[in-house]
């Protein structure tokens, strides 16, 4: 189990950073969903991370969204692999069919493409942490090949092994709130240790169901974001879906049913 005084030394040193002018140049103008309109929103320099949030009821779009950058990443390129880290939810099974539903649509091998993407599953925080803190650096260095890093729903198991405050007895409550300060400890090393690793690999986070509390602390550690949120039109009087797109300089809004018209 790893708890927060079980701490590695973050030593990148042995990863295989040596890439050409042209490759660097690449990553820098990857286009990570091949939708023009938010593909050449975004632009790659010092790190190469993204997160993406879903604050929608329903998770239609995110999932394509999680589709198409593997899809883009390794289809033509066996040796782009894509590590797959679910915290949770029935996050695979979607994303499956998704992949099946795009394979017979744009007439891919889908069995190529499943040989490329790597996938580890966590059920409990302290096992995701021990995945992403220990284990992963060590699955790149023997990879040894280009990597992007999608880390899916990491709240999942942060609060789902914790009983609600109302249903602790009292003398369990102070317990309750040093394994949750625990949790956050670790958490913020989770995202320290990925946003390192983004030097020099693309890691994308992703939300399914994000949690408010941790919107300040989530935002200060990621260059780019990417939201899918639901807003009330007054001149329409109806709900509707836009995409906020930030990074550290500037940000764009577009609606998702323009988005839809052109995937």
């Amino acid at each position: 189990m790893y708890s927060i005084d079980n701490k590695i030394e973050k030593d990148t040193s042995h990863f295989n950073n040596f890439v050409s002018a042209y490759e660097e140049l690449i990553d820098n103008r990857r286009k990570l969903f091949n939708i023009p309109p938010i593909d050449n929103f975004f632009c790659f320099q010092d790190k190469k991370n993204i997160s993406i949030i879903n604050r929608c009821k329903t998770t239609h779009f995110l999932y394509y969204l999680v589709t198409k950058l593997c899809i883009e990443y390794s289809k033509n390129n066996e040796k782009n692999k894509t590590i797959l880290i679910d915290g949770g939810g029935n996050n695979l099974g979607y994303l499956y069919l998704e992949l099946v539903k795009s394979s017979v649509k744009e007439q891919f091998d889908i069995n190529q493409l499943l040989d490329n993407i790597i996938i580890s599953r966590a059920f409990t925080f302290y096992q995701l942490a021990n995945i992403i803190i220990k284990e992963l650096p060590t699955l790149i260095k023997k990879l040894n090949c280009k990597i992007q890093i999608i880390v899916l729903d990491i709240f999942n198991t942060l609060f789902s092994s914790v009983s609600s405050p109302n249903r602790i007895k009292s003398k369990l409550k102070q317990n309750a709130v040093n394994v949750q300060e625990d949790k956050i400890k670790i958490l913020d090393e989770i995202l320290k240790n990925i946003i390192n690793l983004s030097k020099h690999y693309f890691a994308i986070f992703v939300f399914t169901d994000f949690k408010k509390t941790f919107n300040k602390n989530i935002f200060s550690h990621f260059n780019q974001i990417l939201e899918i949120v639901n807003t009330y039109n007054n001149k329409n009087n109806k709900k509707e879906s836009i995409i906020h797109m930030k990074t550290t300089s500037t940000e764009k809004s577009l609606m998702l049913d323009s988005i839809l018209k052109i995937v």
